[in-house]
């Protein structure tokens, strides 16, 4: 008896039928319920409902203006990387100021991991989206590869100066042309 009264499996995986709508098309009760929000008449609980092109061209411009800002903040990185290994930036002999010094000495390593992190985000992202049918896809990945390749020089001028310490048996972080 209480078999019965339970919904055959069939019943419970097939998708509701379709009806018509008052200008006699014919509509699935699926389709309604994604398009505007309703279940069989009813509002459901959560947001509105958004238009998908929106979504993409919220995803498009995230990625281009993320794409901008960490190829600006890769230049940074490398231009950082650079004074690091110039002697004249550290034995203030080149004019630099020393706000500047005290600003490389500090921000070097915290901006290298927030760029490693930004651009790790916005390249699965990319990645995520690339099936697809996008216009800015190559623009896009022309700047994530030039972030990267920014980001990739300035951790190979800093890889270089810590091999060529380890090899002279100096401390790993040391330069040897800065003050102690």
């Amino acid at each position: 008896m209480e078999a019965a009264a339970s919904p055959s499996r069939k019943a419970v995986l097939d998708p509701p039928a379709p009806f018509k709508a008052p200008d006699g098309r014919l509509v699935s009760r699926l389709a309604t319920c994604r398009a505007f929000g309703t279940f069989y008449g009813t509002r459901m609980a959560g947001p509105t409902p958004y238009s998908e092109s929106n979504s993409r061209l919220a995803v498009e411009i995230t990625l281009l203006l993320g794409g901008i800002l960490t190829l600006i903040s890769g230049a940074t990185c490398l231009g950082f990387a650079l004074l690091r290994e110039t002697a004249d930036f550290w034995l203030h002999s080149g004019g630099y100021p020393l706000w500047l010094r005290d600003l490389v000495r500090v921000t070097y390593y915290p901006l290298i991991l927030g760029d490693l992190l930004a651009l790790s985000a916005l390249t699965a992202t990319l990645c995520a989206r690339l099936r697809l049918a996008r216009e800015w896809v190559i623009l896009e990945i022309l700047l994530l590869g030039a972030a990267w390749a920014l980001l990739a020089g300035s951790l190979g001028i800093s890889a270089k100066n810590n091999a060529l310490n380890f090899w002279h048996n100096r401390p790993i972080h040391q330069k040897p042309h800065a003050p102690r």
